[in-house]
């Protein structure tokens, strides 16, 4: 809450809400799940500053990051995608 200014974000006592996510074109998380999709995501941590050799690849109507993959720039024989919905 006291980064996006409202607790949908920590809804606390296992309350699953329904995010609207929306990727990166051109990752590997756009290629398997499209423009845009919606989770149903128990949110109570979020990313704040991604790892060396990270990009984003899905973000939330808040920017909330929802996904990240290995960049394929650096590392083109890797494949390594996390969400977190």
């Amino acid at each position: 809450p006291d980064v996006v200014g409202h607790t949908r974000h920590q809804q606390g006592n296992a309350v699953f809400t329904t995010s609207s996510i929306t990727t990166v074109p051109g990752t590997t998380v756009a290629t398997l799940v499209g423009s845009d999709t919606e989770a149903q995501c128990y949110p109570h941590q979020a990313i704040d500053r991604l790892g060396d050799g990270l990009i984003v690849s899905a973000s939330d109507a808040d920017g909330v990051i929802e996904a990240v993959e290995i960049n394929p720039a650096q590392h083109p024989d890797r494949w390594v995608v996390a969400v977190q919905w």
